[in-house]
């Protein structure tokens, strides 16, 4: 009897011992790393947000991609950006577009779809600038 009685002692000291499982913690997401291809003058910082910069399927060879740019400001934004075409190796090729002014309204998203105007471009820089009146 008095081992039964240790045994259950020791059970009991044992199971207060171990903890419960814990549920897992939740990690923060990590933040999406900003496009190295894209920037954005620190004018416009906290006024807009580069959202997604997506590839898309290239027509006839010419590069094409999208930029998702946001509004985060609470009142029409109107801004103006470039695109610096690169090529294969990186280097500009000498071709700059610049785009007409585009206004967001507050707390829009506007998807801005461009395409190359050379099929050798192979990469770009696009620069966000604040319209200046």
């Amino acid at each position: 009897m008095k081992f039964a009685s240790m045994l259950l002692l020791a059970l009991v000291f044992a199971g207060c011992s171990t903890s419960a499982p814990q549920p897992p913690k939740a990690v923060p997401a990590a933040e999406k790393q900003p496009d190295k291809r894209v920037t954005v003058d620190p004018a416009l910082n906290g006024v807009i947000r580069v959202k997604e910069v997506r590839d898309m399927p290239a027509a006839q060879g010419y590069l094409k991609f999208q930029v998702d740019v946001e509004n985060t400001s609470a009142s029409a934004k109107t801004i103006i950006y470039n695109v610096d075409w690169l090529d294969k190796d990186g280097v500009s090729l000498g071709i700059v577009m610049d785009a007409p002014p585009c206004t967001l309204f507050a707390h829009e998203t506007v998807p801005l779809s461009i395409a190359a105007p050379v099929p050798t471009a192979r990469d770009f820089h696009l620069t966000f600038l604040p319209r200046v009146k």
